[in-house]
Formats: structure tokens, C-alpha cells, sequence
């Protein structure tokens, strides 16, 4: 193994073509989707996602207003690795780094998915 000298050495190897491939539908839907119709479908999203995990009791630290949101909603939670892993392994995408627990929902997603994801929730909160 030799290190390369020019510009070479910046090469990260073989680029993910199926990634590329798979990721092309969704760049085409958000090209032809009007901004300001994924903005108002991620705060919708959003705000129902806060509304109903602030109802479970857990502390939503992502503002209510629209005007000071977009599609993120973070909760801090005492047990936030162990939500995310429940959910993990149920199927449910989320994040989580120490007490705080997030999720994120997009243009992708729909009310459906967000009450999956509390269904989840609330499963995880009676098991404990």
C-alpha cells in the first residue's frame, strides 16, 4: 500500500451507485414539488408530532411556533437511547445522542407514519 501524493489521496473509493440510483426518485419529487408546499407539510407534521408526544408527557424542547421550527422535533429524555433502540428495532427511523431523543419527519412522511411512530412510543412507555 502505497499513499498517493496528488490528487488521488482525496479519492474515498467506489461511489455508492445504488444509493445514487434509488436516491434519484426522491430528488425528482422534490424538484418538481412546490417549497412552499414541503414547508407547510413539514410544519403540519411537526406540530401534530409535538402535540401528541407533549401529551405523552415527555418533554418536547422544539418550539411550538412555526415561525421558529421547521421539520425537527427534539425531546429530551432520560432514556432517550433506549426509546430510540425500541423503535430501531420495531421498524421506526428516529435519533438519539445522550438525553435527547429526535425525530424528523419530511415530505416523505405523512400523519400515518407520525402515529406509527407514537404507537411506538406508548409501547415503549408501558414496557418500562
Amino acid at each position: 500500500f502505497d499513499w498517493k501524493i496528488d490528487a488521488r489521496k482525496f479519492e474515498i473509493g467506489m461511489p455508492n451507485l445504488l444509493g445514487l440510483t434509488m436516491s434519484r426518485v426522491g430528488l425528482k419529487i422534490l424538484a418538481e414539488a412546490d417549497m412552499n408546499t414541503i414547508e407547510n407539510h413539514n410544519l403540519d407534521l411537526s406540530g401534530y408530532c409535538i402535540e401528541k408526544i407533549k401529551a405523552l408527557g415527555l418533554n418536547v424542547i422544539t418550539s411550538e411556533m412555526d415561525n421558529l421550527r421547521m421539520g425537527i422535533v427534539a425531546v429530551r429524555y432520560e432514556r432517550a437511547h433506549d426509546l430510540w433502540q425500541f423503535l430501531f428495532n420495531i421498524g421506526i427511523d428516529t435519533w438519539c445522542h445522550g438525553d435527547l431523543f429526535r425525530v424528523d419527519p419530511h415530505i416523505f412522511n405523512n400523519r400515518d407514519d407520525i402515529d406509527r411512530l407514537l404507537d411506538g412510543i406508548r409501547q415503549f412507555l408501558r414496557s418500562t
